[in-house]
């Protein structure tokens, strides 16, 4: 469907856009009607996307005008598209009204992880209205106060003052000071993130087994509920629970057997040497 706004009415949405009936066409289709649309309502504003231009025209250069002419932009960083961000720093470039928004769990590259970003989950309602609201909020607090700030607009500023008065330049060197510690503690953060994504990227069976092994110890001490042992094993048995009910699904938790487990039992049977 391609509509006609004026560009004072107009919030730009800059987005992966997908081919017909793929998924991240549905999902956009999605975030458009349901999120950025609501939230343009409530600003008078009208949400537009690419493929809703009805312009006759070159589609780039037409995007790149409304990019710069919209009165407000809403970029969904989901997916890390390259036009996305390039669309995106055009219009930081230009110091122009713009929130970001991504799916929860996307990466953002450094050069933009330092922005404001409302994360979300498309597929939950509250968090989808979560995510509206908060798109009102920031286009609201832009649109009363003018304040606009991006990476590009800083980096243009600091140069500036860089090569003005003494107090410019203090300025200057506090931005930059400001930026290398947001940079450091970013750094950090994302080192965290990965070593903690790390430890815990144990194979699924490994929890099979685990969940296995343990509901065979619990046979070998149920007959003994006032022993010692089986106060142990109960206790021993939360945690484990935790595990397997996070990696293993409970309904088939009977129906995956697991290969080492049954090497293991192979190898006892053939210890004891054949039956009589």
């Amino acid at each position: 469907m391609t509509v006609e706004t004026p560009f004072e009415k107009e919030c730009f949405f800059v987005a992966p856009i997908g081919e017909d009936g793929t998924e991240t066409r549905k999902r956009s289709d999605g975030v458009l009607q349901f999120i950025v649309s609501r939230a343009a309502e409530e600003l008078g504003l009208s949400a537009v996307r690419a493929d809703q231009i009805s312009s006759p025209g070159q589609i780039n250069l037409q995007v790149i005008e409304h990019v710069l002419s919209a009165k407000v932009v809403v970029a969904d960083l989901t997916g890390l598209n390259p036009n996305v961000f390039y669309e995106v720093a055009v219009r930081h470039t230009a110091k122009l009204p713009i929130v970001l928004i991504a799916e929860k769990g996307t990466s953002l590259p450094f050069d933009i992880s330092q922005m404001r970003t409302i994360f979300f989950d498309h597929t939950d309602l509250a968090d989808a209205d979560a995510c509206r609201m908060s798109i009102v909020a920031q286009l609201s607090d832009v649109l009363r106060t003018g304040v606009v700030d991006s990476p590009i607009s800083t980096a243009i500023d600091v140069a500036s003052l860089a090569g003005g008065s003494a107090i410019e330049r203090t300025v200057a060197e506090l931005v930059t000071t400001v930026e290398e510690v947001s940079r450091v503690q970013r750094d950090t953060y994302d080192l965290v993130q990965r070593n903690a994504r790390r430890s815990f990227d144990v194979p699924m069976a490994v929890y099979r087994d685990l969940d296995r092994s343990f509901q065979r110890v619990e046979l070998l001490v149920a007959d003994e509920p006032e022993s010692d042992i089986f106060e142990a094993v109960s206790e021993l048995g939360r945690p484990i629970e935790f595990l397997t009910r996070r990696h293993v699904s409970r309904d088939r938790r009977f129906a995956m057997p697991s290969e080492s487990f049954e090497r293991v039992s192979v190898s006892h049977d053939d210890a004891d040497g054949p039956s009589a």
